[in-house]
């Protein structure tokens, strides 16, 4: 008999001191979120002090330079950017930038697959069919990438828009922008 209420004692102990120990972990756990989250609201508030500084000061006087910078750090080098002229058929728009290469860089607000399915010729005639758009003759065979505040530079929503409206006139709020790059049209 004694060694049963021994044996309940220690199970009694062994479970209120286990009781004790989850407790004291949630406890933990709380606080660690607690951090974390006070630590996401003091970087989100720092982020965002820089950005009203930098949108005081922020100029962009080259669309074209910009672009040029943008890419080289997104691609690792130069495109070379000859010049650069606003594009739209329709709803799309785009900034197209002749290379010195002979490549051609397409950059649109709009998502790839869409810009893609919207450039496909819906028309019968022969000479519209034999019309090359801007992504060349074969459109899903061009590589994309995303620029956005991650691949481009963490005031890059700012800058594109500035660049935006300096290249086409038209002010545009941007996050993230697809850019196209065209290989260069091949001698048959």
């Amino acid at each position: 008999m004694l060694d049963i209420i021994f044996a309940v004692s220690v199970l009694a102990a062994v479970i209120f001191f286990g009781a004790l120990i989850s407790v004291g972990n949630e406890h933990q756990r709380q606080a660690i979120d607690g951090l974390r989250e006070q630590a996401v609201r003091w970087a989100e508030a720092d982020l965002r002090l820089k950005r009203i500084h930098v949108l005081h000061t922020l100029r962009v006087e080259s669309p074209k330079e910009w672009l040029d910078a943008v890419i080289t750090k997104l691609l690792g080098s130069s495109p070379a950017l000859l010049s650069i002229s606003p594009w739209h058929q329709n709803e799309l728009k785009a900034i197209v930038g002749v290379c010195k290469d002979g490549r051609r860089i397409v950059v649109s607000p709009v998502q790839p697959a869409n810009f893609i399915k919207a450039l496909k010729v819906k028309s019968h005639s022969r000479l519209q069919k034999s019309e090359v758009g801007p992504l060349g003759d074969h459109p899903r065979r061009v590589p994309v990438h995303e620029l956005n505040i991650v691949t481009a530079g963490e005031f890059f929503d700012l800058e594109a828009t500035s660049a935006w409206q300096k290249a086409t006139g038209n002010r545009l709020e941007i996050e993230r922008l697809y850019l196209f790059e065209v290989p260069p049209v091949r001698a048959k």
